[in-house]
């Protein structure tokens, strides 16, 4: 059994995608639906989750998974 990884589960609930197509390479363009509306989906949906604003300087750099898993865990 896998651990839920709650930054892919963000990305794909976020682009309307299945999680299995989210990979550790996922980054603006890949996949393709990860364009520039549906990194506002990503962004708004990480506000979701941490229960306020994100600041400018913080989502001009969450562009790939990494840069996800790294805001959800600004707390």
């Amino acid at each position: 059994m896998t651990t839920p990884d709650p930054a892919k589960e963000l990305i794909a609930k976020a682009l309307g995608r299945p999680i299995s197509e989210i990979t550790e390479g996922a980054e603006m363009g890949s996949p393709e639906s990860w364009d520039s509306l549906g990194h506002m989906r990503i962004l708004m949906e990480i506000e979701a989750q941490l229960g306020h604003e994100i600041d400018a300087e913080l989502a001009v750099n969450i562009v790939d998974l990494k840069s996800v898993r790294a805001a959800l865990s600004a707390v």
